[in-house]
């Protein structure tokens, strides 16, 4: 239809991880031309060389390999694509703002410590990595340990303890606040350091190349530097209300969507790579994490590494995150000469 809005989404065919019928409910009752594809295991190996060599470094966002397929599916129809990067970081969407808030309350700073052993001794692959998230950190070094803890990835200490194969470990986010930003909570504070980062450095990064990849241009209007000012200037309880993150963008959404979509619960645009590498994607960990490549690149220590692949595979599914940031790392220095290390 001449004129109608096009949108895109990607669906699995693992549950969990599907929002494809939310998607094409929203495109239904905005009366949208909508398109999706079905992202399952066949799919991703067949794009994953693409994605990990387009990167042109050590790329280990696992939500580039969806990016690249729904730009794809963009660019037959469109030139120019609007995204909604920069909406958590701004309105409070993560759910590692809330653990900053948490982590200051009293019960937690007096009781974190039996917490985090109650936490071990159950068990569970979830409430494993909320233990390693109580792990005591330095002050200036909280933020970088609650985003590497939410996002699944390696803490500064396991990286230096028992990662590194006796190499130095690089300087970590170390940070003072600045005076301007003392009345913000920790929540906030914690967005402020995804926004200098995160966003910048990863999410921005990610759908820039992948998108450009398939020749389409994406604008971010959330990132308008007068929506941004506007954002940073509003209090925290028009962001975070009830423990639900985004209050105002929902309070906006409601003139135009049903009140059942507009209060889903969050999810990531993330792939359900746990399951895969334990199916078609174990390749990858047969191929890069054993220890011939590990001692050909010389620069992780082998018995850690089998140590996280018999947690993983013994029910430990969380740790696939770490697994992920190895194989790629191994992967791309294998393939790129000079990649020995002394």
């Amino acid at each position: 239809v001449p004129g109608q809005l096009e949108t895109f989404s990607i669906g699995f065919s693992e549950s969990r991880f599907d929002e494809s019928p939310f998607a094409r409910s929203v495109a239904k009752h905005l009366k949208t031309h909508h398109t999706e594809f079905r992202l399952n295991q066949a799919a991703a190996i067949d794009v994953m060389e693409s994605y990990l060599s387009h990167f042109d470094e050590p790329f280990a966002d696992t939500s580039a390999i969806p990016t690249m397929l729904v730009s794809k599916l963009a660019r037959n129809k469109v030139t120019v694509a609007l995204t909604g990067d920069g909406g958590d970081e701004l309105f409070q969407g993560y759910g590692s703002y809330r653990w900053a808030n948490r982590l200051k309350n009293p019960f937690y700073k007096t009781f974190k410590p039996a917490v985090r052993s109650a936490c071990r001794l159950t068990g569970l692959s979830r409430l494993n990595r909320v233990a390693d998230l109580l792990a005591p950190v330095p002050a200036d070094g909280l933020r970088s340990h609650i985003f590497s803890q939410e996002q699944y990835y390696f803490s500064e200490q396991e990286i230096s303890s028992k990662l590194l194969n006796g190499q130095r470990a690089g300087d970590g986010f170390q940070y003072e606040d600045d005076p301007a930003v003392q009345y913000l909570s920790e929540g906030e504070k914690q967005a402020l350091f995804d926004f200098q980062y995160y966003l910048k450095d990863d999410l921005l990064v990610k759908v820039d190349r992948a998108s450009m990849y398939y020749a389409l241009e994406c604008r971010n209007p959330f990132l308008d530097i007068s929506v941004v000012n506007l954002a940073f200037s509003m209090q925290e309880n028009l962001k975070l209300r009830n423990g639900s993150g985004k209050w105002i963008l929902r309070q906006v959404l409601r003139d135009f969507l049903p009140e059942e979509l507009v209060n889903r619960r969050k999810h990531g645009f993330s792939i359900p790579l746990a399951d895969w590498l334990q199916g078609d994607l174990q390749y990858l960990i047969d191929e890069f994490l054993n220890d011939s490549v590990t001692n050909e690149i010389g620069l992780l220590n082998k018995e850690y590494i089998q140590v996280l692949k018999k947690r993983f595979f013994s029910g430990q599914v969380y740790l696939y995150h770490r697994l992920w940031v190895i194989i790629v790392l191994q992967k791309w220095l294998k393939e790129h000469d000079g990649c020995q290390v002394n």
